[in-house]
């Protein structure tokens, strides 16, 4: 009996050395991490995800990010512009990289802060691509966060699973937006979304609205939205960004700028899916009303055969960023051509 409470003990010892082992590793790893977590020189990008890892060069799947118990495994941190993996850094919390990205704020003005998400068939590695594009090209005067959900690369036909995984991020998302709100109380926020992630930005602009913070929402860009235009219209109104005809005479860009086109071929698929029009396409149920400045491109030569990556455009981002810099879009400059519709309204045609 004494030799079995003896063998007891030992185990027991044994179990409360492993465990208490495995928590000075994971303390550890966090330690580094957080050690780690700054926002490196040059054209760098922090970033947060809910992909699982990579040990390859993509870095981040196009899986779910799940731990041992089934919760959302979700990265944080850094990469320069090669995006590649000799260029990452990681930071342990959301908490962490929002302290780390304080260094990026313009000094002596308006906190600023940009959140862009991407659309679906989009890898990690282009999403960062296409982040550091917009951040490059729109001198955004303030750090730019991409939030990057698990869509597939391997197969368009995949896109119901990513439509899928964008529904499951969109709690992850909101949770990154709450952080980054309470580290910096007093900053403003814009959201820059492609395709599918504006569902992201409507939950963005929506949540900064219901914490009656009327100051902290700037200016934000849809670009080819894939969501039902009814949807996006009634998401809209109710965040108080969307209301009645826009105004014959602006003196200033409205909160909320929407590309649209009629060329994109990856949203008219994607209306013979859902069966309704998406609020990216140009068509009977186009959202014109005060508070969007909608701009159609239909007519505009993109880089994009299938016209739907168009928003990496230098053209259209030149655009986008004097909306940002509130420039009206009936200024000269923005060399835009006001188009009336039979209601009363009015939006805008941008050509090559």
């Amino acid at each position: 009996m004494n030799v079995r409470l003896a063998d007891f003990a030992c185990g027991a010892a044994r179990l409360a050395f492993t465990v208490c082992a495995v928590a000075i590793i994971a303390f550890a790893a966090a330690r580094d991490a957080n050690a780690a977590c700054a926002y490196p020189a040059g054209n760098a990008l922090s970033f947060a995800t809910d992909r699982e890892p990579a040990t390859d060069a993509q870095l981040f799947t196009g899986e779910r990010g799940i731990d041992g118990q089934r919760r959302a495994l979700i990265s944080y941190g850094f990469v320069r512009e090669s995006a590649e993996r000799a260029t990452l850094v990681s930071c342990a919390s959301s908490a962490a990289l929002a302290k780390a990205i304080g260094g990026r704020f313009a000094a002596g003005g308006t906190r600023r802060i940009l959140v862009f998400v991407h659309g679906y068939y989009t890898p990690f590695k282009r999403a960062a691509t296409d982040a550091l594009t917009l951040q490059r090209l729109l001198k955004f005067s303030g750090p730019v966060v991409l939030f990057s959900w698990p869509a597939k690369a391997t197969s368009l036909l995949a896109y119901l699973k990513d439509e899928t995984n964008a529904t499951w991020a969109l709690p992850h998302f909101r949770a990154l937006v709450a952080t980054l709100r309470k580290t910096y109380p007093t900053a403003t926020f814009s959201f820059a979304s492609h395709s599918l992630g504006s569902r992201f930005a409507a939950m963005g602009i929506a949540a900064l609205r219901e914490s009656r913070c009327m100051q902290c929402l700037d200016r934000s860009v849809f670009f080819a939205p894939d969501i039902d235009s009814g949807t996006l219209h009634e998401e809209l109104s109710e965040a108080r960004t969307c209301s009645g005809r826009p105004p014959q005479t602006r003196a200033k860009a409205a909160l909320v700028t929407l590309y649209v086109s009629n060329s994109d071929l990856a949203l008219r698929q994607s209306q013979s899916v859902h069966g309704h029009q998406r609020a990216g396409q140009a068509g009977s149920e186009l959202i014109v009303c005060s508070g969007v400045d909608t701009i159609d491109v239909s007519r505009f030569k993109s880089s994009d055969k299938a016209g739907h990556g168009y928003f990496v455009d230098a053209r259209i981002v030149s655009d986008l960023r004097a909306a940002f810099a509130g420039i009206p879009p009936t200024a000269p400059a923005r060399k835009l051509k006001p188009v009336r519709r039979g209601n009363g309204g009015t939006y805008f045609e941008l050509h090559s």
